[in-house]
C-alpha cells in the first residue's frame, strides 16, 4: 500500500499559523484588571503581547490568557524592582552594619512565581546554544559562591576590589 501525502503539509500549516498570529493577538483578558496608570498599563501590555505572540490567537485558552496576563504583570514589577535594587543595591545600611536588602527577597519571591507561570505557559528559556539552562544557573552559583564573599570582605586573588563594608559606614 502506497503512501499518501496529506493535503496539509507542515509548511502549509507554519505559514496558515504565521498568518493568524500576523492577523491578531489575543485580547486582555476581561478578568484582570489593569493599574489604571497610563504609563504602568502600556508596559505590561507590551509585555503581554511579547507573551501571546508565541502562538496564534486560536491556540491560547481562557485560563493560558488569563496565566500570560499574570505573568506580564509580574514582569512589570519586576522590572521597576530591579531598578530600584540598582539604584540601592544589594546591601544598605542596617542598625548593627550592613545588612541584604528586603527587596531581594521579594524579588525571589517574584522570580519563583513568574517561572511557575512561564512553566504553566509553556514558554521556554532560550538559550541561544549555550547550553542546558540548569547548567549556566549552577555555574553562576559556583562563580558567586568562590567570588561573592571577597566583595564583602574586599579580597580578590590579586585584583583590587572596592570593600562594601567600608563603603555602608
Amino acid at each position: 500500500m502506497a503512501k499518501t501525502r496529506s493535503d496539509r503539509s507542515s509548511v502549509s500549516a507554519s505559514v496558515d499559523e504565521s498568518r493568524e498570529v500576523q492577523s491578531g493577538l489575543a485580547p486582555w483578558p476581561d478578568t484582570v484588571q489593569l493599574t489604571g496608570n497610563e504609563a504602568t498599563d502600556a508596559e505590561v501590555l507590551h509585555i503581554y503581547h511579547q507573551v501571546v505572540v508565541t502562538r496564534p490567537a486560536s491556540a491560547w485558552s481562557g485560563v493560558d490568557l488569563i496565566r500570560a496576563s499574570q505573568l506580564a504583570i509580574l514582569l512589570q514589577i519586576g522590572s521597576k524592582d530591579l531598578t530600584n535594587l540598582l539604584r540601592t543595591g544589594s546591601l544598605i545600611k542596617g542598625d548593627r552594619g550592613p545588612k541584604l536588602n528586603p527587596l531581594l527577597y521579594a524579588m525571589e519571591k517574584l522570580n519563583g512565581e513568574t517561572n511557575r507561570l512561564t512553566r504553566a505557559l509553556g514558554l521556554n528559556i532560550q538559550t541561544n546554544g549555550q547550553g542546558d539552562p540548569r547548567d549556566q544557573v549552577a555555574a553562576h552559583n559556583q562563580f558567586s559562591q568562590k567570588h561573592g564573599g571577597a566583595l564583602l570582605n574586599g579580597t580578590t586573588n590579586g585584583g583590587s576590589v572596592i570593600n562594601i563594608k567600608e563603603l555602608l559606614k
